[in-house]
């Protein structure tokens, strides 16, 4: 199911799963078939946000050392 969605899209779908889990009346396999999918899109986003801020962290690194050097 995990095709390649945006960072926003993720969430979306992230908090519709949950709300279903959380509203509906699921049976057991409905139930686990979206609890699975939930743990990707989570464990999807928090991967993509840890890219970002190792990304982020480089690039401020980068900042304080050109501010140094001046």
């Amino acid at each position: 199911m995990m095709k390649k969605l945006k960072y926003e899209e993720k969430v979306n779908r992230l908090e519709k799963v949950i709300k279903s889990l959380q509203e509906e009346r699921l049976d057991l396999e409905e139930s686990v078939k979206l609890y699975e999918e939930g743990l990707q899109l989570y464990q999807s986003c928090k991967e993509e946000l840890d890219g970002m801020e190792m990304k982020l962290k480089i690039i401020l690194d980068g900042k304080e050392e050109t501010f140094l050097e001046e």
